[in-house]
């Protein structure tokens, strides 16, 4: 193909596409829209009761806070306030003892329903000191 035939091709082709563009700015047909029906207007025979709105309720807390735990004065007559400093007496009063008096610490922590020194609670602070004493 030669350089003017294609310049020929290339001419038509630009003749063929400015006719479609300049058909489609032409007016194009509107559709009609379908006729709007409007439907009757039934009146309510009876008027519609609202349902009465339902009581609030609070809902329950499920993670409450827990009460504080309540402080255990021990009585004036145990020589010790918490478990830390009732272990050191503990331990004192073994090495005063000796290993066969201090073997019945054991004993008295027994008597209050523990086998462990770590067991004893700040209820029982005044009894292990009374079950100490005796054995010395």
């Amino acid at each position: 193909m030669s350089i003017e035939q294609n310049l020929s091709s290339i001419a038509k082709s630009l003749e063929i596409i400015a006719a479609v563009l300049s058909a489609g700015k032409q007016a194009a047909p509107v559709a009609t829209p379908a006729p709007v029906v409007t439907a009757p207007v039934v009146a309510a025979s009876a008027p519609v009761a609202t349902p009465a709105p339902a009581p609030v309720v609070a809902a329950p807390t499920m993670f409450a806070t827990p009460a504080p735990a309540p402080t255990v004065v021990p009585p004036s007559s145990v020589p010790f306030a918490d478990h830390a400093e009732m272990l050191s007496w503990i331990m004192s009063k073994y090495k005063v003892m000796g290993p066969i008096k201090g073997a019945k610490i054991q004993n008295a922590l027994e008597s209050l329903g523990v086998k462990n020194v770590n067991d004893v609670k700040p209820e029982m602070y005044a009894a292990l000191v009374e079950g100490v004493n005796r054995i010395e």
